[in-house]
């Protein structure tokens, strides 16, 4: 589900633009950036988002794109 929304977001941007996609789950961490360059766009960076409370990020990370 999460390329799903992913992909529809892809589709509303300009050729050339940068987006940050924020992942949940090490199944999206895989698949997403897979996905995303199958389609021909650059994944930039991967970026685990820092610890800012009480309950645990680790498995969420930004992944930073550009549409080709």
């Amino acid at each position: 589900m999460t390329f799903v929304k992913t992909r529809l977001f892809i589709d509303k941007l300009q050729s050339g633009a940068i987006a940050t996609i924020r992942l949940a789950g090490e199944e999206a961490i895989q698949s997403v950036p897979a996905s995303i360059r199958e389609l021909g766009h650059a994944v930039l960076s991967i970026q685990r988002e820092e610890d800012k409370g009480s309950y645990s990020t680790s498995s969420i990370h930004h992944l930073i794109m550009q549409k080709n």
